[in-house]
């Protein structure tokens, strides 16, 4: 858990949860933190942005419904559209992370899920995948880009390493041959984006 002088509390009611504050080096509002985000909303969203919905495209206006309401939304694309994901929102959130954020963010679901709450959510997702061990120095910068490459498909792994149905290569998605999902970025650029962060 991060020093309490030392960490910014994000829109989270829980303040002192560990998932509920960041590390004042990581604020979602830094410059290399803003760009590191901005990279993955412009592969995982496209021009959708923020109301993206599985196809990217912005037929909803998410940012002025609530948490609850976009994982409703999220949740009807398969069960009523019969899309092949529940992917939502400018970071792509499946039904399952979103339910899981709430629970370990302890969120009342009637948030608005604007641009800077989903901004959070993603740092919230990059802490859950190393990022507080990457900026203390105990997690490698090829090990935590390979993990940010587990929680967005679109973000490639940066060494060879088992992708979720195959071997998979620098530069390829860690979900590479699922059918559904590539790479947007070269390694270069991800390692580059992640080592700026400090």
């Amino acid at each position: 858990m991060p020093d309490p002088a030392k960490s910014v509390t994000t829109s989270f009611p829980a303040e002192g949860d560990k998932d509920a504050t960041l590390d004042a080096r990581v604020d979602p509002l830094a410059p290399a933190m803003r760009n590191l985000l901005k990279a993955i909303r412009a592969k995982e969203a496209g021009s959708a942005g923020y109301n993206a919905d599985y196809r990217n495209d912005d037929k909803w206006v998410l940012t002025t419904k609530t948490f609850d309401q976009v994982r409703d939304l999220g949740r009807s694309q398969v069960t009523q559209q019969h899309e092949a994901s529940s992917a939502i929102g400018a970071y792509q959130f499946l039904t399952a992370t979103l339910d899981s954020l709430k629970i370990g963010l302890k969120l009342k679901g009637t948030e608005r899920f604007d641009e800077q709450f989903q901004d959070a959510l993603a740092v919230a997702l990059m802490r859950r995948r190393g990022l507080d061990g990457y900026m203390a120095g105990t997690i490698s910068l090829t090990t935590f880009c390979n993990n940010l490459a587990k929680e967005w498909a679109s973000l490639p792994v940066v060494s060879t390493i088992q992708g979720q149905r195959r071997t998979v290569q620098p530069g390829q998605s860690y979900y590479a041959g699922d059918g559904l999902n590539r790479a947007g970025h070269t390694a270069e650029e991800i390692l580059g984006l992640v080592r700026s962060l400090k």
